[in-house]
């Protein structure tokens, strides 16, 4: 152990994965040296953080400069461009106006053709009756082809999106893996998902 880790006996293992996901999600990609500057930790640290998310499923380490990203959303295409990922694929399909994402049977068939490590999703609704909605059916249809793709499927929701429902269900519960949510949940819809399989995870650390 360094001593800067030891200066920092707060910071957990486990926050530090939370937040490592976090920053994933965010960025498309994260860098073991980078990450332990900002969470000012050791690299070290940071590498066993990195190992123990991949054996859970949760990221792929890579050791050369392609993020193996593909995704059918234009801002969060040109976001990962601008951050020089090189490994970027963006599906084609007609845009959608309210979220410049791709949909359609070009996407679809775009996305038949890959198979993905993680999946990375987000929502309009969570219902623990109706499960996961979007007021979009050929959103829908996109995100519901997503899950089929992937090895892992995370959902990045935060709670104010329970109890909310929209026209067209997507996923079920039981379709997620991971739950990435904020401390604003309430135990009794970690407890449904949990009986549902999903393993729920607050973003910034466990309280």
């Amino acid at each position: 152990m360094s001593a800067a880790d030891a200066a920092r006996p707060a910071l957990f293992a486990a926050e530090r994965q939370q937040r490592v996901l976090t920053e994933l999600a965010q960025r498309g990609r994260v860098e073991a040296a980078a990450l332990a500057a900002q969470l000012e930790v050791s690299t070290e640290s940071i590498r066993k953080d990195l190992a123990t998310l991949e054996e859970r499923g949760l990221l792929t380490r890579v050791h050369d400069h392609t993020g193996l990203v593909c995704t059918n959303s234009l801002p969060i295409a040109l976001t990962l461009a601008e951050r020089g990922i090189t490994g970027l694929h963006i599906l084609g399909g007609a845009v959608r106006r309210r979220t410049l994402a791709g949909v359609g049977r070009t996407t679809l068939d775009g996305l038949a053709a890959v198979n993905v490590d993680v999946a990375f999703l987000g929502t309009n609704g969570i219902s623990l009756t109706r499960g996961l909605t979007t007021p979009d059916e050929d959103e829908a249809l996109v995100k519901n082809r997503m899950l089929a793709t992937a090895r892992r499927r995370i959902l990045l929701a935060d709670s104010a999106k329970f109890g909310l429902e929209s026209l067209c269900q997507h996923a079920t519960l039981s379709d997620i893996d991971v739950l990435i949510t904020d401390a604003g949940v309430s135990q009794r819809d970690v407890e449904h998902l949990t009986a549902q399989g999903v393993e729920v995870q607050i973003a910034g650390g466990f309280e």
